[in-house]
């Protein structure tokens, strides 16, 4: 099972009222305990408003989320799964995040939020 454990950006592609992408982007700290993930993020860009947060404690989410192991008898290209939950500390918002982890470096999948957006994100390991 890969270990996601450790600093991500999670580049997210929210579709706007008007039909178009707008983008996020948010750090994440994750860690792991067997297929348990926990941690916290915080947006560096708002996509609400596409600008640079000057203040990250304000944005600060709590994570959590577990990797879903592929079946034991999948192809051998198969990928695990892994589910991430992202509920804001201002308890305004919560996202639900579902990818393929590609490798130990990148996620991608889909995420629906309770503000009725959704879109594509896409993590890779910051480095």
């Amino acid at each position: 099972m890969e270990n996601i454990a450790g600093k991500w950006e999670l580049e997210g592609f929210p579709v706007g009222e008007d039909g178009k992408e707008k983008r996020g982007l948010h750090q994440l700290i994750l860690e792991r305990n067997g297929a348990r993930i926990s941690g916290e993020s915080y947006y560096l860009i708002d996509p609400a408003t596409g600008e640079e947060n000057p203040d990250p404690a304000k944005s600060l989410s709590k994570i959590t989320g577990e990797i879903i192991s592929r079946p034991a008898n999948a192809p051998e290209n198969s990928n695990n799964l892994v589910s991430i939950k992202r509920e804001t500390n201002a308890g305004n918002l919560t996202a639900l995040f579902f990818g393929v982890i590609e490798n130990e470096n990148r996620i991608r999948g889909y995420f629906v939020n309770t503000f009725g957006r959704g879109g594509r994100f896409e993590m890779r390991r910051a480095g």
